[in-house]
Formats: structure tokens, C-alpha cells, sequence
């Protein structure tokens, strides 16, 4: 039997963590896949399938190269299945013995924040179903937005029309539930309840640790202004989806500040097989959005009003001053061509502010992110100072926001305008932000320079018009002399190398240079 290697060895105790995803394992340039992974990679990414090893002991094997890794990662989540990331998270160079690997993302349908793997005008939800006697709790959160809310039910049947009506893109369940949801009179229901591949949570999650869970997120002492202590079975369905996306984020969701209950008979009760007849949101023959009332209705400026539209749509007002409320704004705008001409325009500009600000809260955001929430909030002044004379109060409650400025003023003084997509890349902080930053960059982009005025001042120095300053990978920077000038070398002058024809120095100078141009680039 073939010995194993110490990374087969590697691999095989970080799947044995993530059984249930699709785990990409960083070799070099590519991501592999092993075993039953690989098999299923090959299939479903239509990618060659080689293998590693000989004979029997031969695995599996097929990899895509990294830079291209989002791609086919998002095909992989697209049907459903969850991908681990595991990079190097040490150099190679100074690894002793097998490069340490860890797996630094997980990727599911319920917990994307990446803006091109996610519907532009849909929530993408996360949601969570638990059983407290005969309650179920339901708890939905959008890691792109930071929308988290809870409620409960006590009619599975109404569980089933909530969720359909959230339509979540992955759920998890207790496997308590699991178990016991199909029991009973309707044994359909477990199959029938969860519209897309479940995941299983342990169903540890008593009213005390679901309690703590959620207060040591929000940092409070107290549920009790979240107003959602009478719902012991949302409780628990809450935590469990905290639980998860904290399990495979792996970084900061300081921006799920919040989570919000909510009673179904808080607005008007539209089953799934009505929101089908209406077609409310898809057509009936083809499930497209086109033809339905939603493609009729949704003249929206931005992604954020797109989403806010559907959820009005399936959850339509029942409180009458609400209802007044919204349509005196609604009144004011429709009388007012000027004013909604100029708030249109105003809007055009502005990008989705809630899903930019989750990429920069949990680490994912890069330098157009930035460039592209400081133009958005650049444009809440003015939105402010139309709307503030405005009778409706549902329209000039937006003119309490702030406005930002402090934000919009640290990006322009910091990012260029045009920055480059990868970090990696460089050239993304402005000339004169940061003096040492600024002297890196010389150092990176003009230290030809410097050694040709380093040279040039030295034969002035010695009197050696033949003195060369040069450069080794293996020696460094150097000043050479031949032979002939020895006696003209200066004092201050190190021995480094010895040469045939002559001997190469170095002065402490040129050493502290060497440092800073060696290091600038990175």
C-alpha cells in the first residue's frame, strides 16, 4: 500500500471538517479537487478529470486555475452546492515542511455577498425553521443587506406560505426537526416545507443558549428591546442562522445590527397558490419575471427600491394609517413632476448603498466599492435638500439622515478615481495621502534613478570614473571597483565580493536603499 503523502494527508483532515461542501485546495497556481469532489467538479463544471498517484492508490483529481476561481465557484453555488476555499496562509518560503492551509470562506446559496453572484433587484435569504412544541419558528437574514428577522407560527401550513413567500435560497433545519416535521398526518410536509437543499443544524439551541448567542452578537444585556422574547422558537432559529453565517464568513457582521420580529397579521395574508394566480412576482406559464405585475410596476431608480417594491408587493399594508401615509408621499411626488424629475436624476446615481456597505463590513470590498459608495452618499445633500419641503412625513423623514460628509471627504482624499479592481495591483491611494506610502512608490518606480545619481555622486566622491553601482539577485546592490583603483577606494567603503578583475563594495547607504526598493513593491 502506497504511503501518504503529508499533503494528501492535509487534504484529507480539512474535508474531514467540511464533508458537506465542495472543498477547493490551494496548490500552486490552481484550486484541486480530490476523490468524490472532483468527481462531481468534473461533472458539473464539464472540467478534464486527471488524477494523482499511481495504480490503485490513484485519486481523482481536477483544478481550476485561482485567478479564475470565482467563476466556477459561482456555477458550483448557482446549483446548489457549498464550496470551501482553503488558501496558504503562511509563505512557502518559510514553511517547515507542508505549507499550512486553512479554509478561509465557505461559500452557500444563502450566505453570498459578491455582487456578481447575487440577483441585483432580489433579497438573497438565509433562513432557518425550528419546532418549540407546537410553534415553529421562522428566522431569515440577507448577509448582502443586513436584513434579520424572526417570527413564528403555529399552523404548518402557514409556515410553508412564509416561506414560499421569503423564498429563501438555502434553509436550515434542527435535526429535530428533520426527524419529526414529516410525522403525523401530513408526512409530505418535511418534503414540501423546504424549497430548496437543507442543511442541518445540530438542534442544541435551548431558549438560554439561543438567548446568549444573540446578545453577545448585538452586544447587549438585554433582549428585551428587540421584542422578540415571546418568540421562544424564533429564538432558536435566529441563533442557529447567526451560528451559520458566522461558520462560514469567517469575518466581521458587525453590519446585522438588528433583528426584527414580525406577525403575519402584521400585513395582508397572501397564500402561495393566490401569489401564483395574481402573479405577483413571475407569470404562471414560464415563471418569468417578465409579464407579471412586479415587471409592470418596477420603474425603480436603484436595486435597493427594486427589492423594497417586491417586498410591498407581498406584503401589502393593513394598518390605515400606514397606508395614508405612503400614498400622501406617493400623491406629493405625482403632483410634482419637477421634484420626481429631479429625484430620479438624483438616484441614477446612486449605487446599493445596503450591499456596499455589508462587502466593506466584513472585509470584502475593494477600491471601487469605495469610489462607488462615496458617489452615492455624495448625492444624499442634495436629495435632503429637495425633499425638505416637501408635506408628506413619510418624504421629509429622509432629511434627518446625515449626510456623510466625513465618509465622502476620506475618499476623495484617498482612493484615486479610477482605481484598479485588484488590491494586488497597486496604484490605489492618491499621490501626497500618506508621506511614506509616497516614498515607497518612489523608491518602487524610481530606483533606476537613484542609483545613477548614487553613481555618479560617487566617481565625483573617489575620483574612479570606471566606479559602476550594480545589481545581483544573489548579492544585492553593489559598487564595483577594478583592481587598478583599489588604492582610490574610500574608507567608508565595505568589502562584499572579491572579483577577478577587481572587488565590489557596499556603504551603509546603499544597504538601507537596497531594503527600501527590495520592499516598496509589495
Amino acid at each position: 500500500m502506497q504511503k501518504t503523502t503529508p499533503m494528501v494527508s492535509q487534504y484529507q483532515q480539512i474535508k474531514a471538517r467540511h464533508k458537506d461542501a465542495v472543498l477547493f485546495f490551494r496548490l500552486g497556481d490552481f484550486y484541486e479537487m480530490f476523490e468524490d469532489d472532483a468527481l462531481l467538479a468534473s461533472r458539473e463544471l464539464e472540467i478534464t478529470l486527471t488524477g494523482r498517484g499511481h495504480g490503485e492508490s490513484r485519486m481523482p483529481m481536477c483544478g481550476v486555475p485561482h485567478h479564475a476561481a470565482r467563476g466556477y465557484i459561482a456555477k458550483l453555488v448557482e446549483k446548489g452546492y457549498k464550496v470551501a476555499v482553503c488558501d496558504q496562509v503562511e509563505d512557502p518560503k518559510s514553511a517547515l515542511g507542508v505549507v499550512k492551509r486553512e479554509v478561509v470562506n465557505i461559500f452557500t446559496p444563502g450566505t453570498l455577498i459578491e455582487a456578481e453572484m447575487l440577483p441585483q433587484k432580489e433579497n438573497n435569504y438565509l433562513a432557518a425553521v425550528n419546532r418549540e412544541g407546537k410553534n415553529f419558528g421562522l428566522a431569515f437574514a440577507d448577509i448582502s443587506t443586513g436584513e434579520f428577522k424572526i417570527t413564528e407560527f403555529s399552523s404548518p401550513d402557514d409556515l410553508q406560505d412564509e416561506i414560499q413567500r421569503v423564498s429563501p435560497s438555502e434553509i436550515i433545519i434542527s435535526d429535530m426537526l428533520e426527524q419529526n416535521v414529516g410525522q403525523g398526518p401530513r408526512p409530505e410536509l418535511g418534503r414540501r416545507l423546504v424549497p430548496c437543499r437543507p442543511s442541518i443544524y445540530k438542534d442544541i439551541y435551548d431558549q438560554e443558549t439561543a438567548q446568549r448567542k444573540l446578545k453577545d452578537h448585538f452586544g447587549v444585556a438585554s433582549l428585551e428591546s428587540f421584542g422578540i422574547l415571546e418568540m421562544p422558537a424564533g429564538l432558536s432559529a435566529a441563533a442557529a442562522v447567526l451560528d451559520y453565517l458566522k461558520e462560514t464568513q469567517k469575518t466581521n457582521l458587525s453590519h446585522i445590527n438588528r433583528v426584527q420580529p414580525y406577525r403575519p397579521t402584521d400585513s395582508m395574508f397572501i397564500d402561495q397558490a393566490t401569489r401564483r394566480n395574481l402573479e405577483l412576482t413571475e407569470t404562471m406559464r414560464d415563471k418569468s419575471l417578465k409579464g407579471s405585475l412586479l415587471w409592470v410596476l418596477d420603474q425603480t431608480r436603484t436595486n435597493m427600491g427594486s427589492r423594497l417594491l417586491r417586498r410591498y408587493l407581498l406584503q401589502p399594508l393593513l394598518d390605515k394609517r400606514q397606508i395614508e401615509t405612503r400614498l400622501d408621499a406617493v400623491a406629493e411626488l405625482f403632483g410634482s413632476p419637477s421634484m420626481r424629475e429631479k429625484l430620479g436624476g438624483l438616484l441614477d446615481r446612486v449605487y446599493d448603498i445596503e450591499r456596499l456597505a455589508s462587502k466593506i463590513s466584513t472585509g470584502r470590498a475593494n477600491a471601487r466599492d469605495l469610489i462607488a459608495l462615496k458617489d452615492s452618499l455624495a448625492c444624499l445633500p442634495q436629495i435632503k435638500h429637495l425633499l425638505s419641503g416637501s408635506a408628506s412625513g413619510r418624504l421629509s423623514e429622509f432629511c434627518s439622515l446625515p449626510d456623510a460628509e466625513d465618509v465622502v471627504r476620506v475618499v476623495n482624499a484617498s482612493i484615486v478615481e479610477e482605481p484598479p479592481l485588484a488590491i494586488k495591483e497597486g496604484g490605489i491611494i492618491r499621490q501626497g495621502y500618506n508621506a511614506e506610502l509616497d516614498e515607497l512608490r518612489s523608491a518602487a518606480h524610481g530606483g533606476k534613478a537613484w542609483i545613477l545619481e548614487l553613481e555618479n555622486k560617487e566617481r565625483l566622491r573617489s575620483g574612479i570614473k570606471s566606479l559602476k553601482v550594480g545589481y545581483t539577485r544573489v548579492f544585492g546592490y553593489y559598487i564595483e571597483i577594478s583592481n587598478a583603483n583599489r588604492d582610490l577606494v574610500p574608507q567608508d567603503y565595505i568589502r562584499k565580493q572579491t572579483l577577478v578583475g577587481g572587488e565590489r563594495f557596499f556603504t551603509p547607504e546603499l544597504k538601507e536603499y537596497e531594503s527600501l526598493i527590495l520592499n516598496a513593491r509589495d
